[in-house]
């Protein structure tokens, strides 16, 4: 797989340095199609995450996926099943809790149709 685009500049997430060597792409010992591929998913999907989840926030909207996995997917919590409902339980400890809360609100409010 080539890591260079058709106009010859390098792909932002295959390039030294860049947010795919964040998501596990100097892990693999070469390129492969399919690693290539999960990568690029989940490089989009943290791109979407501080697109429309990030918003209020200046400094995780521009946030590298190293720092967003330390700060807000590393979080420590609980998935609770209670009434046949899931409820997340949060560490009060955690300094990043407020964001976490109102990135879900933007999330979940997302799945309500108008």
């Amino acid at each position: 797989m080539t890591t260079t685009r058709p106009d010859g500049r390098v792909w932002p997430w295959v390039s030294p340095g860049g947010p795919g060597q964040d998501l596990g792409l100097r892990r693999l010992p070469g390129y492969n199609q399919a690693w290539c591929l999960a990568v690029a998913i989940a490089a989009d999907l943290l791109a979407w995450l501080r697109h429309l989840a990030l918003d209020h926030h200046p400094q995780l909207r521009k946030a590298t996926p190293a720092t967003l996995r330390r700060t807000l997917l590393g979080a420590p919590a609980r998935l609770i099943h209670h009434a046949r409902t899931l409820i997340i339980r949060l560490d009060n400890h955690h300094p990043h809790q407020a964001d976490l809360i109102q990135a879900w609100t933007a999330m979940d409010a997302m799945t309500d149709p108008p």
